[in-house]
């Protein structure tokens, strides 16, 4: 199609450049194709303001074949691969299926089939030229250039080893190919043992099996590629690093054109690489999405264990992204940190299976998720350095699935009928390929002028009006939309209106899957076609015993429109053939039922009638029925066919039985039908069963209730056949009660199962055994919201449970629940409902009511009866149901540690026995050390008597702590010394203060120890 719509738009700007008095003149044009002109027969003529030229002579001038079928008025031209269709009178073309719009339409003009020759030029894309000097227009055919065709074998090949594998990853193969690829099916590789090089020939060549050389498929470019682990010589040996091989291309001659064989082959002699020993791969890996986490937990990994383990310690399983899977090898497997891998441990079997976590990351270290396509390496672990690791091949991609249902897809949409609304268009679409993401599907018929914009989005929000809603069958569907259909924009299906059909999947919102939306059709438009219309509600049933046709009674609702059909033909099939009787197939039978119009609604036995094989109907053999509405035209080809009956057996009619055991079960808390469960036993012979329904009946309406009430009342829920044996279990979804009200909880029902017959209402058969139910609410009680949980911080920690505060909040709604109960629970203990529920019934808890607990009592103890005091715990509030239809609930916190009381500091000991001593040169200041538990030194300070500076001046010496010294501290003076206050000894009375400096300022507290001396005038003597 590339080279046709590319000349389209070259034709079209040519044609629009030929100038109005060349349209005005079209007699006196010539028309050229390769500068050969058109006989004067062949002379254009002039319509609509548009040059027409013979259509049969130019596309023959073009090398196309022609034909033409007079019945339809269809012109078909192919060349090549184009093929290009035309209908006489319509103004639209296809070339290749492709709708293209005729200026004007194709006539018949003096026998010759016209068109306007700016079509001729597009239909096989050929180039228009127009010469306005010489009133001329030429085409002209684009030709294929020669081809040289003299190299025809694969030739200059050549093969490089690199790599250490030992097989023949190791080995690259490249050659080029011939000059003309025409006469070429294929390429075969093949690697052939340099002792065996004498015996190998064009004709051994040939016979070597697929599995022993490599494939390659011309592309136009010279072939390169890397064998693989697999690849075999011609013997069938795997390659290895113990041989050498001779590498031979063997060029496939194409047989369609009687080209031969050629062999070539390199020159060289070609050996692989030694390789270290390696572990042998897993085998069969597989990876399957088993859940819908959105995390590692979704996949699971199974493979089978190579034959030998003994020397694998165990194996890591790498996660990689597909798009990087290329790029992955051992090398790479090696560099992957351990985080972004998973270790599997050997198994005691040859099959291992393995559920990755929810933690689990991809060798990007990003985690899995869904919508992301990943494969799947293993790594078999060597148990020794000297033997490498060995990585396995990839296996299959694999994408996570996120909770969305799969899309269906259109396969036909056609105008069926003539009704001249929503009964003309019937739909075929696939089913989505898993239908337990799926609740049902709806059709939409959208209009063409807005269909590029119609989206899942706008799909989901419209209303149960503007589509139409199909019910799963397991299978794909084909249906015919309802008369009342309208499209999306609001407006009723109608004729002449261009359409196009869209099915959404819709989610099964039970589960969390969300909707999918079909691609779109191709366009429809509904006309009117002349055809017999369709009859409708077509319906057999076995109503007999006789053992033939009189058994069999088809109904059916006549066509809509009956004024185009004489009569209709019923059949008659065997339901093996069903699928392939066609309107063809009926026309061409013998064997129908003639039935005339009555102007109504039409049943009819068939006696003595024979199915379409020939054969008198019988029992016994299963037939479905079709009717043909028969066109008053005698036209064969507009007679209509229905689609099939269902499948219908004759059998010897046996009498209905009740259905038996039956039971109903409250299962869900919406308040409606959907919670209530029907489980019943079939009828013990099915034969005559059409099917089952199920009746939901107050029990203050009981009095009224019998056969001839269920025969009437239209409250009910089919539950269809299934064929086989046991019970059927039905939910009864949107099903109303028998008097039309809403089923809902605290009302009394009983259930009864009316048996169908497909004989009539008079052969059904009502349950005598019944089911009484109550539906109520059963699920748990709402549980609270524990919004904060705050302890004392360690300086107002008391270390118990009055350090704890607790704020939550209470469910809304707070139906049936008795009290609420708080817990505290050791964070180390595994504490759950029946936990909570059998604590709350001792001391061991608190019953609370306002939202906050400022203080917990010190009173309580934790879950375990013990003290609560320094240590980690956990708050869990129960809420205890006080109905015993309803289960308890529970909340709990975020564990919190309670701190330890902080003690106070303790004070040490102060030295004793303080004494001083005066002299010319020094004072000597004496003492006996103390306990020393918590002191680091001594710190000795002299300051006046009258000075207040105490401790903050400076320290004049300190003495250490410990050892055995006599505990005496010397201060010499000097001409220069200094007391505490840095001022000058001199005459005066001083303060002596040792400080017992303690070594954990937060744990103990320094003391001092004080004494006095004096200091006399130069003249007198020193003393104390």
């Amino acid at each position: 199609m590339k080279k046709v719509m590319s000349a389209l738009a070259v034709s079209a700007m040519l044609m629009s450049a030929l100038p109005t008095s060349v349209m005005d003149a079209a007699a006196r044009i010539s028309i050229y194709i390769n500068d050969a002109e058109l006989s004067s027969a062949q002379a254009p003529v002039m319509k609509g303001g548009r040059v027409l030229v013979p259509l049969r002579s130019i596309f023959e001038g073009l090398d196309a074949k022609v034909q033409y079928t007079n019945r339809t008025k269809t012109i078909v031209a192919t060349r090549d691969d184009q093929e290009v269709t035309l209908k006489l009178g319509s103004k639209t073309a296809y070339i290749n299926g492709e709708a293209i719009s005729l200026d004007v339409p194709a006539n018949t003009i003096k026998g010759n089939t016209m068109v306007p020759i700016r079509f001729v030029s597009e239909a096989f894309g050929e180039k228009v030229f127009w010469n306005s000097r010489n009133q001329r227009v030429d085409i002209k055919t684009t030709a294929t250039p020669p081809v040289d065709e003299t190299q025809y074998a694969a030739w200059n090949i050549y093969g490089s080893v690199s790599g250490s594998n030992g097989d023949g990853r190791d080995l690259t193969v490249s050659f080029t190919r011939p000059t003309s690829e025409k006469a070429v099916s294929a390429y075969r590789i093949m690697l052939v043992k340099t002792r065996d090089v004498n015996s190998f020939t064009e004709s051994s060549a040939t016979a070597v099996p697929s599995a022993n050389y490599t494939s390659v498929t011309p592309n136009g470019s010279n072939p390169k590629l890397t064998l693989n682990a697999q690849t075999r010589d011609v013997n069938g040996d795997l390659l290895n690093s113990n041989e050498t091989y001779r590498l031979y291309v063997l060029t496939v001659g194409n047989s369609s054109n009687n080209y031969k064989n050629a062999l070539n082959w390199s020159s060289q002699a070609l050996k692989l690489n030694n390789v270290k020993s390696t572990v042998q791969a897993v085998a069969s890996l597989r990876a399957a999405d088993i859940s819908d986490y959105g995390d590692g937990r979704d996949l699971e990994i199974n493979f089978t264990q190579p034959s030998t383990t003994s020397n694998i310690t165990y194996y890591r399983a790498f996660v990689v992204k597909a798009k990087d899977s290329s790029a992955f090898n051992l090398a790479a497997a090696n560099k992957v940190s351990s985080a972004n891998s998973t270790i599997i441990y050997k198994g005691n079997s040859t099959a291992v299976k393995s559920q990755l976590t929810s933690s689990t990351r991809d060798t990007s270290g990003e985690m899995i998720k869904s919508g992301t396509a990943y494969v799947v390496y293993i790594l078999s672990v060597s148990t020794n350095t000297t033997t490498d690791s060995k990585l396995s091949a990839a296996s299959s991609s694999l994408t996570l699935s996120v909770n969305t249902a799969t899309s269906p897809v259109i396969t036909q949409v056609k105008d069926n009928s003539d009704y001249g609304d929503g009964r003309d268009i019937q739909v075929s679409f696939n089913r989505s390929s898993d239908e337990s993401k799926v609740a049902n599907y709806r059709v939409f018929v959208v209009r063409n002028s807005v269909a590029s914009s119609f989206n899942l989005t706008t799909a989901s929000n419209l209303s149960s009006s503007l589509y139409y809603t199909v019910n799963k069958t397991g299978n794909n569907i084909t249906t015919t939309l309802p008369s009342s259909m309208k499209d999306t924009s609001g407006y009723n299906v109608t004729n002449l209106q261009d359409y196009r059909i869209f099915v959404m999947a819709v989610g099964n919102q039970q589960n969390g899957y969300t909707n999918a939306l079909s691609a779109s059709s191709t366009a429809l438009r509904l006309t009117t076609t002349g055809n017999a219309g369709v009859i409708s509600n077509l319906a057999v049933a076995d109503i007999g015993d006789n053992g033939d046709g009189r058994d069999l009674r088809v109904s059916f609702n006549k066509s809509a429109d009956e004024s185009r059909i004489s009569g209709y033909r019923v059949y008659v099939v065997r339901s093996g053939n069903a699928g392939n009787f066609t309107l063809s197939a009926a026309n061409a039978s013998n064997y129908y039922t003639q039935v005339n119009k009555t102007g109504g609604n039409l049943s009819v036995t068939l006696p003595n009638a024979y199915d379409t094989s020939g054969s008198l109907i019988s029992n016994n053999v299963s037939y479905r029925v079709f009717v043909m509405s028969v066109s008053n035209s005698g036209n064969s080809s507009q007679n209509a066919l229905s689609s099939y009956s269902s499948q219908i057996t004759l059998t010897a009619n046996t009498a209905v039985t009740a259905p038996t055991s039956v039971t109903a079960k409250d299962i869900a808390d919406n308040g409606d039908g959907r919670d209530l469960r029907v489980t019943f036993n079939r009828s013990s012979n099915e034969t005559n069963v059409y099917h089952y329904r199920v009746f939901v009946v107050k029990t203050s309406n009981l009095s009224g209730f019998d056969l001839a009430e269920a025969n009437r009342n239209s409250n009910f829920k089919v539950v269809n056949k299934a064929g086989g044996s046991g019970n059927y279990t039905v939910t009864l979804d949107d099903t109303k009660a028998t008097d039309s009200t809403t089923i809902r909880n605290d009302e009394n029902y009983r259930i009864f199962v009316l048996a169908v017959s497909n004989t009539g209402n008079s052969s059904n058969v009502l349950s005598t055994a019944y089911a009484d139910v109550k539906l109520s609410v059963t699920s748990a009680v709402g549980a609270v919201t524990i919004t904060n949980v705050e302890v004392k911080k360690e300086e107002q920690a008391a270390g118990n449970a009055t350090d704890v505060k607790v704020t939550y909040t209470k469910p809304v709604p707070d139906q049936a629940i008795g009290r609420y109960v708080l817990m505290v629970v050791p964070a180390s203990t595994t504490f759950d409902l029946n936990a909570a529920k059998k604590t709350a019934k001792s001391s061991n808890s608190l019953d609370v009511s306002t939202s906050t607990v400022t203080e917990l009592p010190i009173s309580l103890s934790d879950s375990n009866g013990d003290e609560i005091k320094a240590g980690t715990y956990k708050v869990v509030i129960l809420s205890e149901s006080s109905d015993g239809k309803r289960e308890s609930n529970i909340t709990t916190s975020t564990p919190f540690i309670i701190k330890a009381k902080k003690q106070a500091p303790t004070t040490v000991d102060s030295v004793i026995d303080l004494k001083t001593t005066v002299s010319a040169s020094s004072i000597n200041i004496s003492f006996t050390k103390p306990n020393e538990v918590g002191i680091a030194r001594y710190d000795v300070y002299i300051i006046k008597e009258e000075s207040s500076s105490g401790t903050t001046g400076r320290v004049l010496t300190d003495v250490s702590v410990g050892g055995t010294s006599s505990g005496t501290a010397i201060v010499d003076i000097g001409n220069s010394a200094n007391d505490s206050n840095n001022m000058a000894f001199g005459a005066g009375k001083y303060k002596v203060l040792v400080v017992s400096v303690v070594s954990e300022p937060t744990k103990y507290t320094s003391v001092s120890a004080e004494g006095t001396f004096e200091i006399l005038p130069a003249s007198s003597g020193n003393g104390q």
